[in-house]
């Protein structure tokens, strides 16, 4: 079968080198729908629990803190909605596992506070929800987290077996306590290192090292239905260490970002949408 749609999109453009000293080893990243136009980032393993913003040039804000979560293996970020209708979340997923033998993994859920940003770089604290993931076949490593706008589940993608593993935490999820979950199926790529849904909930993007995959999803159709499909490869250059990607919050292109290896230090890149918006 053929990819369900096709996509255009442009050539890459580089938004500047990231000026923070501090982010070094960027493994998350997600728009902001409170601040258009700005992303939230985390560093992967070795840092602790905060998230940093910046602008899609690089300029750096500041920091966010969220109390009650802890960072073991963070490797993914997501925006989306949750329990109050009138509010904008982050989700965390500490979901790495590199030898696969932690029995659980957590997902942290922070709603996006009110921030006042101008030339003072910020550092604020949060109170963030957590909820425990038990995978009820056995540990996997993973490195992708998405949240779907149209239902609230929750979605993981697993990175290292050859055909990788797609769980759905459906909604509401038991924040404040433990779910765990069985896989939906395998899907069709491997070595996933980051993922993102569009802001409309009809585009789905999972990246690997070297490669980024699209799938359109059709009207009816289940998460896993689609990610079976052949996907469409769409443009990307190869960053050194990129494990970050993360849509536009207004669905225009896609954002990646890598770590920072051999003193070459992280750049915002942006790939453009040049076909229109799909229909919803």
């Amino acid at each position: 079968m053929a990819p369900l749609t096709e996509v255009r999109i442009g050539d890459r453009v580089d938004g500047g080198e990231v000026r923070a000293a501090h982010l070094i080893e960027i493994s998350g990243v997600a728009a902001s729908r409170r601040y258009p136009g700005l992303l939230w980032v985390h560093n992967d393993s070795g840092d602790t629990n905060r998230l940093y913003l910046l602008d899609r040039d690089g300029k750096y804000y500041g920091e966010l803190w969220l109390d009650g979560c802890s960072a073991r293996d963070w490797e993914d970020l997501a925006a989306g909605p949750g329990p109050q209708p009138d509010e904008h979340y982050l989700y965390v997923g500490d979901v790495g596992d590199n030898l696969a033998q932690f029995p659980e993994r957590q997902i942290c859920r922070v709603a996006e506070p009110a921030l006042t940003l101008g030339k003072q770089v910020f550092s604020k604290h949060a109170s963030a929800d957590v909820l425990r993931v038990r995978f009820t076949d056995r540990p996997r490593d993973a490195e992708a987290l998405m949240v779907d706008p149209r239902t609230k589940d929750i979605y993981i993608v697993t990175k290292r077996e050859a055909q990788v593993l797609l769980y759905r935490l459906p909604y509401p999820q038991p924040f404040g306590g433990r779910l765990d979950v069985a896989p939906e199926g395998e899907l069709p790529v491997s070595g996933v290192v980051a993922g993102d849904v569009s802001p409309d909930g009809g585009e789905i993007l999972l990246k690997t090292m070297s490669e980024i995959y699209y799938w359109r999803v059709a009207a009816g159709a289940t998460w896993m239905e689609t990610l079976q499909r052949p996907p469409q490869r769409v443009p990307y250059v190869r960053e050194l260490q990129g494990e970050a990607v993360a849509w536009a919050a207004d669905g225009s292109g896609y954002f990646t970002l890598s770590e920072k290896v051999m003193g070459l230090r992280p750049h915002v890149y942006f790939y453009p949408r040049l076909s229109p918006l799909p229909t919803p």
